[in-house]
């Protein structure tokens, strides 16, 4: 079975999003408990965790060591009968991400 190019960024875009939509709601409450002191711009900050988290989840797959890629890669999950995909690597990248996020994205 081959997998082309676009099929190969759709499935690894689906192993992260969770990962995103994960730290993107940790963004959001960080935003409405402290948003006002730390001067959080929440549009730039939220762009920016999906565009650094997607780039840290590359960097390690590509560049990782073989141990952390294959002690965090892709898994299977069972829930309610149907099973899915999904990768622990993404969450390990998001918690990379968050800070750098938090600190690019407060406005002046």
């Amino acid at each position: 079975m081959t997998i082309d190019p676009t099929e190969l960024i759709l499935l690894g875009l689906w192993l992260v999003a969770p990962a995103v939509v994960l730290g993107l709601m940790v963004l959001y409450a960080l935003h409405q408990r402290f948003g006002e002191r730390l001067g959080l711009r929440p549009w730039r900050a939220a762009s920016l965790l999906v565009v650094v988290g997607i780039a840290f989840t590359a960097l390690l797959m590509a560049h990782g060591p073989a141990g952390l890629v294959r002690a965090l890669g892709v898994r299977d999950l069972r829930i309610l009968g149907w099973y899915t995909m999904w990768a622990p690597l993404g969450f390990v990248a998001e918690a990379l991400a968050l800070p750098v996020a938090l600190w690019l994205g407060r406005g002046r």
